[in-house]
């Protein structure tokens, strides 16, 4: 049962980033880039980040954040299972 839950779950986030910059149906596009840059700070600020820290983003869809996230951080890493994801994140 689980191995079925965890394809379903997969195969939803594979096509759901099948088109760049869209997560859970929405686009990335309509969030400025105030918004990612003011939560990037906060998770910064709130993980106490700094240039000698690696953050790994699990589940880290196109990326976006990493973006943000890059130059408060000495390495970031994102991960995700839906491959349409990491396609999208590896060109940000």
């Amino acid at each position: 049962m689980v191995s079925r839950d965890i394809r379903i779950t997969k195969e939803y986030w594979e096509r759901t980033a099948q088109e760049e910059d869209t997560i859970a149906g929405k686009s990335l596009r309509s969030m400025d880039d105030e918004h990612y840059q003011k939560e990037a700070f906060f998770v910064a600020q709130r993980l106490s980040l700094d240039k000698f820290d690696l953050f790994l983003s699990v589940g880290c869809g196109s990326g976006t954040y990493l973006r943000y996230l890059a130059d408060k951080t000495r390495t970031t890493v994102g991960i995700d299972y839906a491959e349409n994801a990491i396609y999208w994140a590896r060109r940000v």
